[in-house]
């Protein structure tokens, strides 16, 4: 009905959109079939979709610590609870709390990592080890690894500006 409206101009096509995005948020629910292994003992600050299979979830926890489960593990069962292939504690992560984690964009055999302990840590996913640490001068808030320019990450932190930090070097390189 209100489709047909739309093509003969009567509601305009952002109004559609808005109604539809609206009539779909209404209806949105948790999954009775499909479940996350437990593994944060206090709340979940991040998350990051592996952007090559959308097969890896990783997350940073505020108690430090970091997870990635296998959202295709027990594929074709009915109720299915997704593994936790990888559990670093905060002993082996962050101190602090995990503020913002994020996939390498060119391959998931990489991921970054930033926290309230004032670190950047660069991870090699496989071997389950930190390959490098970028430590900065204050809290982290937040980081982010451009597709256009992955060896650069940009860093935003409690100051008023923006930190460049080189994955090659290992250090900030810049403030914006």
């Amino acid at each position: 009905m209100l489709d047909h409206r739309v093509e003969c101009g009567i509601v305009p096509r952002v109004a559609f959109e808005v109604s539809q995005r609206e009539r779909r948020l209404q209806r949105i629910q948790l999954s009775r079939h499909q479940d996350l292994e437990l593994f944060h003992g206090s709340g979940v600050n991040c998350l990051s979709l592996d952007p090559i299979d959308g097969r890896y979830l990783l997350s940073g926890g505020a108690d430090g610590g970091l997870c990635i489960h296998d959202l295709y593990s027990d594929l074709g069962k009915t109720k299915r609870t997704c593994k936790a292939i990888c559990k670093l504690s905060k002993h082996e992560a962050h101190i602090f709390s995990v503020s913002s984690v994020h996939w390498y964009p060119c391959d998931t055999g990489l991921f970054t990592s930033s926290g309230m302990d004032g670190t950047l840590r660069i991870w090699d996913t496989n071997a389950l080890q930190q390959v490098d640490l970028v430590r900065l001068s204050d809290l982290i808030f937040c980081h982010h690894v451009e597709v256009a320019q992955p060896n650069l990450l940009a860093v935003g932190f409690k100051k008023p500006w923006v930190v460049l930090a080189d994955m090659r070097t290992g250090k900030a390189c810049q403030q914006l």
